[in-house]
């Protein structure tokens, strides 16, 4: 992962949520939970969790896209 910024969750928002409105994936959300773990993984994030978003570069996006939630 080359850099990242941080990402404050609004009401209601959800890991898997978070990843589709960062990576336009699902598989997004392991890459989000290795980055903050100090955040519990919860059903629905408290509103104003501030999370590290990574990002990607290419090859880290192929290798995401062959990646599975931990509850897959």
């Amino acid at each position: 992962m080359a850099d990242s910024f941080n990402y404050t969750t609004g009401q209601g928002e959800t890991w898997g949520s978070i990843a589709w409105k960062m990576y336009g994936s699902m598989a997004g959300v392991q890459t989000l939970i290795e980055a903050n773990t100090a955040v519990p993984i919860d059903t629905i994030l408290p509103e104003g969790t501030i999370l590290v978003i990574p990002i990607l570069d290419d090859t880290d996006s192929a290798v995401m896209a062959t990646k599975l939630p931990p509850w897959k």
